[in-house]
C-alpha cells in the first residue's frame, strides 16, 4: 500500500463546502489555519442575555 494523499488547504473560507466534498469524494483533507491566531471567540448579545437570564434564574 502506498502513502496516504491528504489534500492541503489554508484559511476557512468555503469550509462547509470543502468537508461536504471530500466526504462524497473519500479524499483526506488537512485544513491548516482555520482561525487566525489573534481572533479570538466573542459571545454575540443574545448568548450574553442567555447567560444573564440563567445566572438572576440560578439565584433566585
Amino acid at each position: 500500500m502506498g502513502k496516504l494523499q491528504y489534500k492541503k488547504m489554508k484559511g476557512s473560507s468555503n469550509l462547509r463546502q470543502r468537508l461536504v466534498l471530500a466526504t462524497l469524494s473519500s479524499t483526506p483533507l488537512l485544513i491548516e489555519d482555520i482561525r487566525a491566531e489573534h481572533t479570538l471567540p466573542v459571545p454575540s448579545s443574545l448568548t450574553m442575555v442567555f447567560m444573564t437570564l440563567q445566572i438572576s434564574e440560578s439565584t433566585d
